[in-house]
């Protein structure tokens, strides 16, 4: 495998260079890379936090986020390193020599440490970074096959494993010569299988491989007790499902389910518009109390929406290959909860979603069996869903109701309101290849990005069929809404309620079950330019976002750009929690809508 035979170059090739270095000089050097791993170890977390948190989240630097993890590593090794080896090189002027054969011995066997805890370091920051889970051959973590159908084992390692080595040290030093207050091996018991785990994404790892803090929150737990025999039960499948962890042990008798509820954010999702989170995203730090021990386990199942209409929810079991589970619709806030397999005497410490560490977990809700849990999924109370009402937090002094003639039974849309247009379509033609900044799928369909375009050269007639950009990209179970937001419109952004609102406040739309629809984008246009911005896996998180309206511009056109759940109920347009318009009764989407 190459990963292997890299592996054995870099290793190999500093012991030979450091062997004709000689001992002392190796020696010297070897004590520096040790060093530097320990700072790269004790920076890595915040570092790559650091890094997460100023990565764009969209343009071309977005890459910075799926790299994250893997800078965070590098990065402080690399700087860590330089920096010792020039305070070493000025403090130390003279060489030591030792006779010729121990000279070379020592030196090559120093020089091979070096370069095993240089290659080993180089593995797992590759590791962390936005590529396939076969890393130039090494598919280190992968699904078991029968017996244990769809949980994650260990499959291969390295012909010389330098990441089990480097976790191995790093791990035994943080507790050890380098002992600190919170221990490498305590929060990263198998540093080594994270990396190849977080790779398992969707699309055969083009799927995200990070996510923020501020992404998610765990907002809720459960523990459910019981004879191993009906923890791994439900009500939606007869058969039974066997858990086994990743070194290959089985569940015994004594575990207990826990599970936790997990609220992401839009900002959350894939540039298609869904969150999507497969097994290796999420992992549970488990520890025995008395021995400290402590383990990685993955999740064997998943609460999630499978109803995005109607607000239903289910449990969907991580039991083949390649299971991951994807939010459905538009609605901002995507709701799942993770159920775990603890071992007998162990205990929850933390739990990870790509990495990110929640070690102030909430209490957790008994149940005192499947079947109570199960009653509470299909409710969606387990999430904390209470389906049927709108929030309680809306502010709806001064909002402008707007009558809603719209057919129920009709599918060309709410002709009645002319501001509210469930429609796919630009109002202006684009011509492909005279703007940069969004991409475009292969119908020519805009499936994200942002542009600026000068006016004169949009809309132009007689262009090829070939070269027209004229309409954003739907999924099968959304809608695309277009609300204009001008001025003297009843959705306008200049009244007195947005007035009275801060620019922080993020436009939404709400349906009458209480979710809310970030907008994603707008199209603006003045007598100057037309700005269009489509981003569906980064909404527009607040009013400050979008271009700024003047009652004294009358060239001015402003249309926010939603994409709603197909089917749902439309009955508020808020900006932050302040109702700006009610729709009365509220508009039903379920408009023919497609991209041909």
């Amino acid at each position: 495998m190459i990963m292997s035979l890299v592996v054995i170059v870099i290793s190999l090739g500093l012991a030979y260079l450091w062997a004709t270095r000689g001992f002392f000089s190796s020696l010297l050097h070897m004590a520096c890379v040790i060093v530097a791993g320990a700072i790269a170890f004790a920076a890595w977390e915040s570092a790559a936090l650091f890094v997460l948190g100023v990565a764009p989240r969209q343009g071309f630097f977005q890459f910075i986020e799926g790299v994250a993890w893997g800078v965070g590593l590098a990065v402080p090794f690399a700087i860590a390193l330089t920096l010792l080896r020039a305070v070493v090189d000025a403090t130390l002027r003279a060489n030591a020599n030792t006779s010729g054969m121990y000279n070379y011995i020592g030196g090559g066997f120093c020089g091979l440490v070096s370069g095993v805890v240089t290659a080993g370091i180089l593995v797992l920051a590759f590791g962390f970074t936005r590529t396939p889970p076969s890393l130039l051959g090494y598919d280190r973590i992968n699904y078991a096959d029968e017996g244990a159908r769809g949980n994650l084992a260990r499959s291969k390692s390295l012909i010389l494993p330098a990441d089990d080595l480097v976790a191995g040290l790093y791990s035994r030093l943080s507790q050890g010569a380098l002992s600190v207050p919170e221990p490498l091996a305590a929060w990263y018991p198998n540093l080594a299988d994270v990396p190849a785990a977080m790779r398992l994404t969707a699309d055969d790892g083009s799927g995200r491989n990070a996510i923020r803090a501020d992404d998610f929150r765990v907002s809720g737990s459960y523990v459910v007790s019981g004879p191993v025999t009906d923890l791994v039960e439900d009500g939606w499948t007869d058969a039974a499902q066997t858990v086994a962890y990743i070194d290959g042990e089985r569940a015994k008798d004594g575990s207990s389910l826990h599970g936790y509820v997990v609220d992401f954010e839009a900002s959350a999702r894939e540039t298609t518009g869904q969150v999507i989170m497969g097994a290796g995203q999420v992992r549970l730090l488990v520890t025995n109390p008395q021995t400290g021990e402590s383990k990685d386990v993955y999740p064997i199942a998943a609460v999630a929406q499978s109803d995005a209409k109607d607000v239903e929810y289910v449990r969907f079991r991580y039991d083949a290959k390649d299971v991951f589970l994807a939010s459905l619709g538009g609605a901002t806030q995507t709701k799942m909860a993770f159920e775990f397999l603890v071992p007998p005497n162990k205990e929850p410490r933390a739990l990870y979603l790509r990495n990110v560490r929640v070690d102030a977990l909430p209490e957790e809700k008994a149940y005192n069996s499947v079947r109570a849990r199960d009653r509470e999924v299909r409710t969606g109370a387990i999430v904390g869903i209470s389906a049927g009402g709108l929030p309680d937090d809306l502010i709806d002094d001064n909002a402008e109701v707007v009558a809603n003639d719209q057919d129920s039974a009709s599918s060309r849309g709410p002709t009645s309101i002319p501001e509210f247009q469930a429609r796919t379509r630009l109002r202006k033609v684009l011509q492909k290849g005279t703007f940069s900044g969004l991409t475009l799928g292969s119908k020519n369909e805009i499936t994200g990005g942002e542009a600026k375009i000068p006016l004169e050269a949009v809309g132009r007639g007689g262009l090829e069929r070939t070269l027209q950009v004229r309409e954003f990209a739907v999924t099968p179970d959304t809608i695309v809404v277009q609300l204009d937001v001008g001025a003297d419109t009843r959705t306008s952004l200049l009244g007195r309620v947005v007035a009275s609102a801060e620019r922080l406040g993020a436009p939404a739309l709400i349906d009458s079950n209480g979710q809310r629809y970030d907008a994603l984008g707008y199209v603006y246009e003045d007598r100057e330019i037309l700005h269009v911005r489509y981003t569906p896996g980064n909404p527009i998180r607040a009013l400050r976002e979008t271009p700024q309206l003047a009652r004294t511009r009358r060239d001015q056109r402003l249309e926010l750009v939603f994409r709603p759940t197909r089917g749902v109920e439309i009955a508020r347009f808020v900006v932050g929690n302040r109702v700006v318009t009610e729709f009365n009764p509220p508009i039903l989407l379920n408009q023919n809508q497609s991209n041909k």
